[in-house]
């Protein structure tokens, strides 16, 4: 509390190193303490609500990547007439990758052959054919935590669903190959 706060500030500003008045007025230096004390309250109301915004702009981020993610999936999908699962779509990989590090832990998704998101939808003619007219997008980049986005593309030939996600501020992959909701604090999209 405040009341206690200013005078341990007088304690160890003031009488211990002599760098600040204990009171005064007119000189800047004599506003200082009595400044930092209200600060601090306000400090302390402060912080926590903004970094509770900070972790929702994060949790939006992800979201609007994921959304972005499939809708360059969807958009590949339309133009090549194939899955992003393989060269021309022959159902050899199981998992695309963002960038960045990969999540912690173990990986649902990560049962097979991976490849890189990038070689679909920044420069996928070898992929996708003659047919192919993006990019679809600009850059995939790692999560507002630094892990890769990942896509388990299996889905599109086997009974699993086709999420788009970030693994969340623990950066551990939790949904699994036939979960129909995201678990734990992973963030994405299902593509249908």
């Amino acid at each position: 509390p405040n009341f206690a706060l200013g005078p341990v500030l007088i304690l160890v500003f003031s009488i211990e190193l002599g760098l600040l008045p204990v009171s005064g007025r007119g000189s800047a230096l004599s506003y200082v303490l009595p400044a930092a004390t209200l600060g601090a309250a306000l400090a302390a109301i402060l912080v926590p609500i903004v970094s509770s915004e900070l972790a929702d702009t994060e949790q939006t981020k992800a979201l609007a990547d994921c959304q972005r993610i499939a809708a360059a999936i969807t958009q590949y999908i339309k133009d090549t007439r194939l899955f992003p699962t393989g060269p021309l779509g022959n159902n050899s990989v199981t998992m695309l990758y963002g960038g960045g590090n990969a999540p912690t832990g173990t990986n649902a998704f990560n049962t097979g052959t991976t490849a890189a998101l990038s070689s679909y939808l920044l420069n996928g003619t070898t992929n996708g054919g003659t047919l192919w007219k993006g990019p679809y997008m600009q850059s995939v980049n790692a999560d507002p935590w630094g892990h890769y986005y990942v896509v388990n593309v299996k889905g599109y030939y086997s009974t699993q669903y086709v999420w788009v996600l970030s693994a969340g501020p623990n950066g551990a992959v939790n949904t699994g190959l036939t979960d129909t909701t995201l678990q734990s604090d992973d963030i994405g999209i299902m593509i249908d």
